[in-house]
């Protein structure tokens, strides 16, 4: 047995036969690279020390041209760091590994070996087949011829020779014994390097029959993905189809989304990232690169009112406003405006009922009967003849509202043309009208410039003319009155009925009266035991005692336990007055409160109800209209009935002025005292 000094300095056995003579040599004079760690166990890929695969290559490559493989070669290993993982790949496995508490490295093989060239010969070349696609293989069993000695006899000759026949050499041929490690590496020299079915050629070279087999086949390349975008909201486009109601019923008077709205913060578009593709490998090892993925800059979509946002979510498009959405279809871009400009009118044929869901719309053109406008600040430029809902804001009438409707609870309405035949709702608003024939009008504050057979409620009234109209409102000032078409002008005043309230203030005061009377009587009675000479003295002791200011003797302390003795029952009742006391003062402050909030009821309800005629030039007919304050408010009442009740006789109603000329100015709180 002989020794020899490695690389690294320590002292390698040798062993007596050249084949170990040769894994020795080869396993530890060949030089390392410092990602390759060898271990009692074997060799080990080190993956922090690999810094690409090509490295690997490289000292695989001159292993294998050495004329050298590798021994227990962990073919899947080899074949995944130089196939299927890139630097970054390499170094998240190790990452992986670290933190697992796991070594950050792979098991490559036993060790490194000569691959003798008689070896060698035993593996043939394989026939490129499927253009070159694939690798094939004539496995088949293989024979090498040994010299043996013949059986030795026990006689010899007379000259003491062997005879000639036992002389001469038998040929006897012998099954060689091949090995997946050497067919590894004798590939690898004849341009195999890719794809070697490892389970499949170790059952074919162990077999006794002869077969051809495909022991590899190339990698095609994974082509990527280019960039796109994800519509994130369902009506970014236009659509003139019939709209589905939640029930499932569809309204044929709208349309599925015929102005496309967006509400602020909402997603609108989302890019999808490039994947990269996959790159393939020949039989070679050599790499077939993939495409490139074509990219996109979403910015590029984001147009006015839009903005971009990155998140670890991804990238989107999105609406930096509530409004309407444009596409721009020369830049492909998205928009976002305030309010949506329309000019081809509204009819039930081309548009549908429309509901807005931005806050600003702008029509141009007619709007048409039986059609509605649901929105927010809408302006119309030409004749409206549908009905218009508003949530709040301003409805702007640039010509003429014509049979139609608008409500806006609580916002303005104004038309600068005419409005006839029509109905004008701003309960909470205000609505100004410059000319307006056989309306109904209801607001919280109204101005109309001339009223002609017009129904009008508004708590705060201003008409420069009105001609057979039926008015009522808690603040008028018109300019003059007259009838039309032998209609006489109506007006109301309505004054509430403070009946119910003079009872309640009544019975509150009363009520209030009782507790205070208790608290004068409690009050006297709590005086008169406060003011025994037993309780006087107990108050002054039990004084000092508390702030340790007396100390007793024996016969005081006896003393002071015969008073507590005798004031006992007087501070019982003392004690149960004063909770009473209590209270009779807790109720009394309730009713104290009661009768505040009537009274500002009542005052509140009777505070600037007034009516100012400037000039009556015709029959006009002007009167109080009691209602009940727990009463539902006249603007409440429905379109008819509320014109019916301010035309309607007979009501608890009283005359204030019944004539043709003259003027009117009228103010209820002068009344009061009179009467209601």
């Amino acid at each position: 047995m002989a020794e020899i000094q490695a690389n690294d300095g320590t002292k390698v056995q040798i062993g007596d036969s050249p084949a170990a003579n040769a894994t020795a040599r080869a396993s530890d004079l060949m030089p390392l690279p410092k990602f390759v760690l060898r271990l009692e166990d074997g060799l080990y890929v080190a993956l922090p020390a690999l810094d690409a695969p090509a490295h690997l290559l490289e000292f695989v490559d001159r292993i294998f041209t050495a004329g050298m493989q590798f021994v227990d070669l962990d073919y899947a290993c080899l074949h995944k760091l130089l196939y299927k993982c890139d630097a970054r790949a390499i170094s998240k496995l190790a990452q992986e590994f670290q933190a697992a508490g796991q070594p950050p490295r792979l098991r490559l093989a036993n060790d490194i070996a000569e691959f003798p060239v008689a070896r060698q010969q035993y593996y043939h070349d394989p026939r490129m087949i499927e253009a070159g696609a694939a690798a094939e293989y004539l496995f088949e069993p293989m024979f090498a011829d040994k010299a043996g000695a013949a059986a030795a006899g026990s006689q010899s000759g007379s000259d003491g020779k062997m005879p000639a026949a036992d002389c001469q050499q038998k040929i006897v041929p012998e099954r060689v014994n091949l090995e997946i490690d050497e067919f590894i590496a004798a590939m690898w020299i004849k341009q195999v390097r890719f794809g070697i079915d490892v389970a499949l050629v170790s059952q074919a070279l162990a077999s006794e029959q002869g077969e051809k087999l495909v022991i590899a086949r190339m990698c095609m390349p994974l082509p990527g993905r280019d960039a796109g975008v994800e519509e994130l909201v369902k009506s970014l486009h236009r659509d003139n189809t019939p709209k589905l109601l939640p029930d499932g019923r569809v309204d044929l008077s709208q349309f599925q989304n015929r102005f496309p709205q967006v509400e602020k913060n909402a997603r609108l578009l989302k890019k999808i990232p490039s994947q990269p593709g996959k790159s393939g490998w020949n039989i070679g090892g050599h790499e077939l690169a993939c495409e490139r993925p074509r990219d996109i800059d979403i910015a590029l979509l984001a147009g006015i009112g839009t903005s971009v946002e990155r998140s670890a979510e991804g990238e989107f498009v999105v609406a930096g406003m509530s409004g309407f959405l444009q596409i721009d279809k020369a830049t492909n871009s998205l928009s976002i405006s305030e309010k949506i400009i329309n000019r081809d009118g509204v009819s039930l044929r081309t548009t549908g009922n429309l509901t807005l869901s931005g806050d600003e719309y702008e029509e141009h053109g007619e709007v048409e009967e039986h059609t509605q406008i649901d929105g927010k600040h809408m302006t119309f430029m030409a004749n409206v003849f549908g009905n218009i809902v508003s949530r709040g804001g301003r409805v702007i009438f640039k010509k003429n509202l014509t049979t139609g409707a608008v409500k806006n609870p609580g916002g303005t309405i104004c038309i600068e043309g005419h409005a006839s035949s029509a109905s004008l709702e701003a309960a909470g608003g205000e609505i100004t009208v410059h000319h307006a024939e056989g309306c109904l009008i209801v607001g919280k504050k109204v101005t109309i410039g001339h009223a002609i057979g017009c129904d009008i409620f508004a708590d705060e009234l201003v008409i420069e003319a009105a001609e057979g109209c039926a008015l009522a409102g808690k603040n008028l000032k018109i300019g003059s009155t007259a009838a039309w078409r032998e209609l006489e002008t109506m007006i109301s005043m309505p004054i509430p009925d403070l009946s119910a309230f003079a009872r309640h203030l009544e019975e509150f005061n009363k009520k209030h009266d009782e507790y205070m009377h208790a608290i004068e009587a409690k009050s006297e009675e709590i005086s008169l035991l406060m003011s025994q000479p037993d309780i006087k003295s107990y108050s002054v002791l039990s004084a000092k005692l508390r702030a340790k200011q007396l100390t007793m003797t024996l016969e005081q302390d006896a003393n002071w336990q015969k008073l507590q003795d005798r004031v006992a029952p007087l501070l019982r009742k003392l004690k149960a007055l004063n909770a009473e006391l209590q209270e009779a003062r807790y109720t009394a402050e309730k009713w104290n409160l009661k009768i505040q909030d009537i009274t500002r009821q009542s005052q509140e309800m009777s505070v600037d109800i007034t009516c100012t005629v400037g000039a009556i030039i015709g029959p006009t007919l002007i009167r109080s209209l009691k209602f009940k304050p727990d009463a539902a408010p006249l603007q409440s009442l429905h379109a008819h009935e509320l014109r019916t009740h301010l035309r309607a006789s007979g009501l608890d109603s009283a005359i204030l002025f019944n004539g043709s000329e003259g003027a009117f100015d009228w103010r209820f709180s002068d009344s009061v005292s009179e009467g209601s």
